[in-house]
This record gives structure tokens, sequence and C-alpha cells, in this order.
């Protein structure tokens, strides 16, 4: 049984096969992925999702994908860095930024 079930308009609920498109034909509105919860639900657990790899993978259940991934296999987790100075000069106490510089292989996802 398949993970996703299809596409479905956001906006006037009109359905669509999954395909890769994102706008709704009759009232262009964002069409969204329709998962198989009665398929995913038994496969998730926070513990099960929480000894998965450090990357956006460790959610493999949840995403609309079909098939192992083929690019991006180390992409998410990225870090957060303290930002003082530019914190300082902006009157912020914690000021930090995500460095998507790191993700691999395409250095920004």
């Amino acid at each position: 049984m398949a993970k996703v079930l299809g596409m479905r308009c956001r906006e006037c609920g009109q359905d669509y096969p999954t395909s890769p498109i994102h706008v709704c034909e009759l009232c262009f509105g964002p069409l969204e992925v329709v998962l198989n919860w009665e398929e995913i639900t038994p496969k998730i657990s926070r513990e099960k999702i929480a000894a998965g790899p450090p990357s956006m993978w460790r959610y493999w259940d949840l995403l609309p994908v079909e098939g192992p991934p083929t690019v991006g296999k180390h992409v998410g987790f990225t870090p957060l860095v303290k930002a003082e100075r530019l914190g300082h000069e902006l009157g912020l106490k914690n000021l930090y930024i995500k460095n998507d510089a790191v993700n691999y292989p395409t250095l920004s996802f």
C-alpha cells in the first residue's frame, strides 16, 4: 500500500493524482499531499523517529516520497550559530543564525 494517496487543493478541495504539480487548475489554490494514515500510523512512534539518523530522513514514514532517497541523504540538523555581535547591534540578547551552508550535497535546501 502507498504512503501517498494523491494531492488535494487546500482552497476548493479538488483532488489530483500524485504528480509534480503544486497549484489547483480550478482555483489556483495550493495543493497538499494526502497521506495514507492507515498505512503510516502503525509504522511511526516518537521512539522510532528519535532513533533515526541525524537528518530529515528520520521522518521517512511521514515524508511524501516513495522509494529510497536519491539525493540529500545527509540533509538536515544544520546548526544554529549564536550571532552575539549582530545581536548586540540589533539590541537582541539571543540571536541565532541557521547555517544551511553545511547541508550536503546542495549546501542549501
